[in-house]
């Protein structure tokens, strides 16, 4: 049996929501002189009981040691706030503070405490994972 050709549609065109802000790679200018001068983040997930948990963490540049990390049950901005606290609470501040442009570092409460504390934001290029902190 035959059936005529159909046509497919055309899938959606993902229209990606650009942010406030661009932010520099100072990664590219700056290295690490000192502990606690650059911090850079990032987060994954792991298996955990028949779920995934996702771990975030803030790694000293210089050291590598981790200053911070938080775990969730899903990857929010919350996820990285945490982090981001809980490194502020157990070492000296950075000046530095290096992410990829995932959506959770582009949020605006991130973005916004980030500031409030006086971290400078870096930030890889979209499409450069080469140019992570570590």
């Amino acid at each position: 049996i035959l059936h005529p050709y159909r046509r497919r549609g055309k899938k959606p065109f993902k229209i990606n929501k650009p942010s406030d802000c661009v932010y520099l790679n100072l990664l590219l200018t700056n290295c690490p002189n000192y502990e606690n001068h650059i911090w850079v983040a990032d987060f994954t997930y792991l298996p955990f009981q028949g779920k995934f948990v996702y771990l975030a963490t803030v790694m000293d540049l210089f050291t590598h040691k981790v200053v911070g990390y938080a775990v969730l049950t899903n990857h929010s901005s919350q996820l990285v706030i945490n982090a981001l606290l809980s490194a502020l609470l157990h070492s000296p501040r950075s000046v530095i503070f290096h992410s990829d442009n995932g959506s959770e570092y582009d949020a605006k409460d991130f973005t916004v405490l980030l500031a409030n504390v006086g971290l400078l934001i870096s930030r890889s290029r979209p499409g450069s994972p080469w140019e992570n902190g570590y």
